[in-house]
């Protein structure tokens, strides 16, 4: 990573000490040391690469992941695209399989959900198709299995609960439950006030225990899901985190202009999640 900001410096130095990461840095070491210096923080003896460009650590940051020499990538102060162009390189050298997309966490204490929502995906597949969605959806039930959420409740969003050929999202979203049946308790279609709120559910009629405690949104589009966080994140003490999965690691994905709660909980995200990859390679 190339951690080029303040915000992310204390992130990645915050996850260092609560021992959840041991950081191989990738970028330009004098800035960063000024950086540290500026910022008050007393660099530990970290791994350093220093590159010339955010295209040569993005380089150098999937070339080591794809080794195995890290087992986690995190995203540092530069743009999303340079880093996963990157990534989708070396996977299309490796040949590794599998679908990558992205999950976001939030919490919203002041809005008033009860509970920790999941949103997917606002990052990386803009118009999925119904197979690619229900890849998505499988991904981020991984996810929720690996924090312990074995059946998940799963809404997959359109505007309406009721199937409309004149709203492919709708028809989509039917399908889409169906075929996630068997890892989840899955709502689809179904609007995001009935995914949220149970008052909302009773007066509409719908019956099912997604409503009003989903855990998971699995949204139409990227524009969709990317909105609705945004929203989320205008809220005062939200806190969000942000995930590539469906891969051999993970990758932390915060955006750049995060704050440090929000970027150090993306590391703690994808240490659990790491966690869990490993377990299960230990299985098999």
């Amino acid at each position: 990573m190339q951690p080029l900001s303040a915000a992310c410096l204390h992130a990645v130095h915050g996850a260092y000490a609560a021992g959840l990461i041991a950081p191989v840095i990738i970028g330009d070491r004098r800035r960063l040391e000024s950086l540290a210096a500026n910022s008050g923080i007393a660099l530990p003896d970290w791994i350093f690469h220093d590159t010339g460009s955010d295209e040569a650590a993005a380089d150098l940051a999937a070339s080591l992941a794809a080794a195995g020499d890290v087992s986690l990538v995190i995203k540092g102060n530069i743009k999303t695209d340079i880093l996963m162009r990157a990534v989708l390189r070396r996977r299309g050298t490796s040949g590794e399989g599998g679908r990558l997309s992205h999950v976001f966490a939030i919490d919203m204490p002041s809005v008033g959900y009860h509970k920790r929502l999941y949103v997917t995906d606002g990052a990386l597949n803009v118009s999925p198709s119904v197979d690619v969605k229900e890849i998505i959806a499988n991904n981020a039930i991984d996810l929720l299995q690996s924090l312990g959420i074995q059946r998940p409740k799963i809404a997959v969003l359109s505007a309406a609960e009721t199937i409309n050929s004149a709203m492919p999202s709708s028809v989509e979203a039917a399908e889409v439950a169906e075929r996630i049946q068997a890892r989840a308790l899955a709502l689809g279609p179904v609007a995001l006030d009935v995914a949220l709120s149970s008052n909302a559910a009773s007066v509409k009629g719908i019956d099912s225990p997604v409503a009003g405690d989903a855990d998971l949104l699995v949204c139409p589009n990227i524009e969709s899901a990317n909105g609705l966080v945004k929203m989320a994140a205008r809220q005062p003490g939200t806190v969000i985190a942000g995930l590539v999965i469906g891969g051999t690691y993970p990758i932390v994905l915060p955006s750049r202009g995060d704050a440090q709660r929000s970027q150090l909980a993306s590391c703690g995200l994808g240490r659990k999640y790491l966690a869990w990859l490993q377990y299960n390679d230990r299985r098999r």
